[in-house]
């Protein structure tokens, strides 16, 4: 296992060094703009863009990069003969501990961040953290989703996509159309009561309920993606 481990981290190093770079490359504009206009705004209180978007890109990376190597290292490797269970478990915790990684660099940066606006007369507005647990549960979440949408598109190619495509266009505006439902006062009709019951029955719910509900998720996500992957056949 050690050995796999060395083999994956040295397959990947180049991309493991792009991750760090392209994070804190999107940091570094988003404080040059957030400089620029303090130059127009003295004193402003500005929000902690930059270690938001270190965080978020970090996250975005660990899913787009867990995808290609579905499609790309994974289909290599099993044409060489790999052990499929060994691949797959070593990628997803060199991915895992990368994005978290990453996403606690992403924390620290707050500090350059605030170092920063006082260079350039600014105020921070807030303070944006994410502690190591749920840290560590986004980590493993892009990793599985990643894995699963990459599973997905090798077995099943254009229709995947497709699915795929069409349920994040739909997810998008039905997001929207659920936070008028909640924030809109006086709306009655059926999908606002709807959606109104079922925020009010998840806001009661006690935070050991939804941990278990996102493992039981992360679950489900990984059985599917393992029972894709067992089985597909290498393709040219």
């Amino acid at each position: 296992m050690l050995k796999e481990i060395k083999r994956h981290f040295y397959i990947n190093r180049k991309d493991y060094a792009t991750s760090l770079m392209l994070a804190i490359g999107i940091a570094l504009l988003a404080d040059l703009i957030v400089m620029i206009v303090l130059q127009f705004q003295p004193g402003a209180f500005m929000p902690p863009i930059s270690s938001i978007l270190f965080v978020a890109g970090s996250a975005l990376y660990g899913l787009i990069f867990a995808m290609g190597a579905i499609g790309g290292q994974f289909n290599m490797a099993i044409k060489m003969g790999a052990v499929r269970w060994q691949y797959v478990l070593v990628f997803a915790l060199l991915n895992i501990t990368q994005t978290f990684v990453l996403i606690m660099l992403g924390n620290a940066w707050q500090f350059v961040n605030k170092g920063l606006l006082q260079i350039a007369g600014g105020q921070p507005m807030f303070t944006f953290t994410l502690s190591p647990l749920w840290a560590i549960a986004l980590a493993i979440l892009v990793t599985l989703f990643g894995l699963w949408i990459g599973a997905l598109l090798m077995r099943y190619g254009k229709a995947a996509f497709w699915v795929l495509w069409a349920f994040w266009v739909f997810s998008g505006a039905g997001s929207g159309a659920i936070a008028n439902a909640i924030t809109e006062p006086g709306r009655t009709d059926i999908f606002a009561r709807i959606v109104k019951s079922i925020a009010a029955f998840v806001t009661v719910l006690p935070v050991s309920a939804l941990w278990l509900g996102g493992v039981l998720l992360m679950a489900a996500i990984a059985g599917h993606a393992w029972f894709i992957l067992r089985k597909i056949p290498a393709q040219d």
